[in-house]
């Protein structure tokens, strides 16, 4: 049985150095539970990894030799998102099976909950970076990452999602969700994120969400002579349910436009205190300016920022299910 004493304390990846955070399961026969002088990638030691390929090593000279040979400059599988210089690489677990495996264990030092390390036929994934064409010519740095079930009877639109240390509190995890559920409205099939969730990306889930939902209230009363919003529990909207002049939307409709699966909607809006007694079907319940704009000013953190443009992207076709 594998122990889950982290094994590595520090991994070289590009030129950043990175103190690895938890145990990954890299093979013991490639050497790296041997040793006691923290050069062999054991506790105290060092892992090196090639950024482009996702290789690891396990001493600095055979890393160095490989980095003047390999033949990556960005990670394989195609572009499905571009904007600028940050790019969305889509990736087959089946077609690049020692890629995705490597990047996984690679991930696995930066998070202590569920992730996939050999099984990674069922799975697609989600590689961000950034384009740089000051140092070896034309590469695409590797900043973060998710994956996902190429078919989720939950309807799953996200697996895991990890975000490389030196790139972190620069938005690139809520990039990553908000990408997720692009795919989900291109795919007109709502989505939501695995379970369980981690505290950090349940904290990171309830903030984008909040601010998604936020910015759909806005638009729909953001007419002057609206002063609320009529949000229909279930399919029949009653015209007299309220006195205020309204905008009409359903909790089906919500979904259809944020690319989140009811449930979600529904946790969300009680979260922010503007549903009350959804399950009594067939009833409107009126959401206020008044209401949105005191949730504003009790939570000033929640902001709703635009990351992804649709029109970034590039290409996206379901692969065939074998």
């Amino acid at each position: 049985e594998i122990t889950r004493v982290k094994n590595i304390s520090v991994v070289q990846f590009g030129r950043y150095e990175c103190s690895a955070w938890y145990f990954s399961p890299y093979p013991e026969e490639d050497g790296y539970r041997c040793g006691s002088d923290g050069g062999d990638g054991i506790v105290g030691g060092k892992l090196w990894v090639c950024e482009f390929c996702m290789k690891y090593f396990k001493g600095q000279m055979v890393w160095s030799h490989h980095r003047a040979q390999c033949g990556f400059h960005h990670p394989p599988g195609e572009v499905v998102y571009q904007n600028g210089n940050i790019k969305i690489y889509e990736i087959d677990g089946k077609v690049d099976k020692l890629y995705c495996q490597n990047l996984c264990l690679f991930g696995k030092l930066f998070i202590d909950h569920k992730t996939v390390y050999y099984d990674m036929e069922p799975f697609l994934f989600y590689v961000l970076t950034e384009s740089d064409n000051s140092r070896r010519g034309d590469v695409d740095h590797v900043l973060a990452y998710f994956s996902k079930e190429k078919e989720s009877v939950d309807g799953y639109n996200l697996a895991c999602i990890v975000t490389l240390p030196h790139h972190q509190r620069k938005g690139y995890g809520r990039l990553l969700i908000e990408f997720s559920y692009e795919l989900s409205k291109v795919q007109n099939i709502p989505g939501t994120p695995e379970r369980p969730l981690s505290d950090l990306g349940l904290v990171s889930y309830r903030a984008y969400w909040q601010s998604v939902i936020l910015h759909e209230i806005d638009s729909l009363i953001e007419e002057p002579s609206l002063s609320a919003m009529s949000l229909r529990t279930g399919s029949t909207f009653h015209a007299g349910s309220t006195a205020h002049p309204s905008s009409q939307v359903s909790l089906q409709e919500l979904s259809e436009r944020t690319g989140m699966k009811h449930e979600d909607v529904v946790t969300t809006l009680q979260g922010m205190g503007f549903l009350r007694h959804w399950k009594v079907e067939g009833k409107a319940i009126v959401i206020t300016r008044e209401m949105v704009d005191d949730f504003k000013v009790e939570n000033p953190k929640v902001k709703y920022e635009k990351k992804i443009d649709p029109r970034g992207l590039i290409w996206y076709c379901e692969p065939e299910i074998v």
